[in-house]
């Protein structure tokens, strides 16, 4: 099965590229090793509803939904979804659950930061209080499925400009999704 990984959000593609590249060289090297029938296909695409002005070459101008609806569901390809510094107080998590992504990975301040929405992205309790609280048991990635691991050691190589020598707030967490759902 290959894997489509999306990159929402990707201004420039920056990030897509050399993420694209160095996967590229990293193929090249294992398949020297590989036996017959190589390595299974693997594509990185960045998407970006340019709102913000920027300019990158290889982006498509998709906003999420109509990336997702795009590159999602395909029985042949895995779909791991990729965000970096997603805007303050929206959450683009629920269309990449929604759409079947097998993993989004979210790059930036996570929990109580300036990613994302505190409590439907990250499910952080103590800004869930817009949710009744007997609902507020269950974040709502692990409603739809998903399990949240910390990703500690690319964390630590990340800097933000909030970031200082004994703060950091940077964080990249992949949320996976697993085989059976847990319900409320």
């Amino acid at each position: 099965k290959g894997t489509t990984v999306l990159e929402v959000g990707a201004g420039d593609g920056r990030l897509a590229r050399a993420l694209g590249s160095t996967l590229r060289e990293l193929r090249r090297r294992a398949l020297r090793n590989s036996g017959p029938g190589g390595l299974p296909p693997l594509e990185v695409l960045a998407t970006d509803d340019g709102s913000w002005g920027i300019e990158g070459e290889g982006v498509a101008r998709l906003d999420v939904g109509d990336a997702l609806a795009a590159h999602s569901r395909r029985p042949d390809r895995r779909l791991v979804v990729i965000c970096s510094w997603m805007p303050q107080g929206v959450d683009w998590s629920c269309f990449f659950r929604e759409h079947g992504a097998d993993e989004y990975i979210l790059i930036g301040e996570s929990d109580d930061g300036c990613c994302g929405h505190n409590w439907e992205t990250w499910g952080n309790r103590y800004f869930a209080e817009e949710v009744a609280a007997e609902d507020a048991v269950v974040t709502p990635y692990e409603r739809d499925g998903y399990v949240r691991t910390d990703l500690v050691k690319l964390a630590v190589k990340q800097y933000s400009r909030h970031d200082g020598e004994n703060y950091r707030q940077s964080n990249t967490v992949s949320f996976r999704k697993i085989s059976g759902r847990v319900e409320k």
